[in-house]
């Protein structure tokens, strides 16, 4: 299988992961940078406050849904778990 073909399956069983970014907002008080616990956290904080914040992720998104599991393993990888393979 081509990383063509995988490209094309992983976008069929996940396709939210292929989602165009969006742009962020030309000016925002608050810039966070990652959005593990602290970041989270300080983000939540601050939009209950009004403030206006953007957080910059380096990080994949990581889909929820309820027809399958929020993490997924070597054995049955979607395109959340691509970074697995060696190419």
């Amino acid at each position: 299988m081509t990383l063509n073909d995988q490209v094309k399956k992983y976008k069929e069983i996940v396709p939210e992961i292929f989602k165009e970014i969006p742009k962020p907002p030309i000016h925002s008080k608050v810039i966070i940078i990652g959005s593990g616990f602290g970041g989270a956290i300080s983000a939540w904080r601050l939009a209950e406050a009004g403030v206006a914040t953007t957080i910059l992720e380096r990080g994949s998104y990581w889909p929820i849904s309820k027809d399958r599991a929020i993490f997924t393993d070597e054995f049955l990888p979607d395109g959340r778990g691509y970074w697995h393979k060696k190419m």
